[in-house]
């Protein structure tokens, strides 16, 4: 199963038709996947990511503001804290 999976990262997949394009000069061919299961969602992640550059990075930015958040709510609180306990 993880091979199957790893191989959806590199579009390739266990069920598919082959399908002729109409081309004046040469004969062309498109794979398209038939198939429903899991390793498809890889594909579609990773064609996501590199045709919008932005996704990585919404997510980067989100993640990066949230942790620099609670670092300093953390800080703020255990500074009230010990700023109240030296007064008694």
């Amino acid at each position: 199963m993880f091979v199957i999976g790893q191989l959806g990262l590199i579009q390739v997949f266990i069920s598919h038709k082959i399908e002729a394009i109409a081309s004046v000069t040469t004969p062309a061919y498109k794979v398209i996947n038939t198939s429903h299961t899991w390793p498809v969602l890889f594909q579609r992640a990773t064609s996501d990511v590199f045709g919008s550059v932005w996704v990585p990075f919404a997510g980067a930015v989100a993640i990066t503001i949230f942790v620099v958040g609670v670092y300093l709510l953390g800080n703020g609180i255990r500074h009230y804290f010990e700023k109240r306990q030296s007064y008694i």
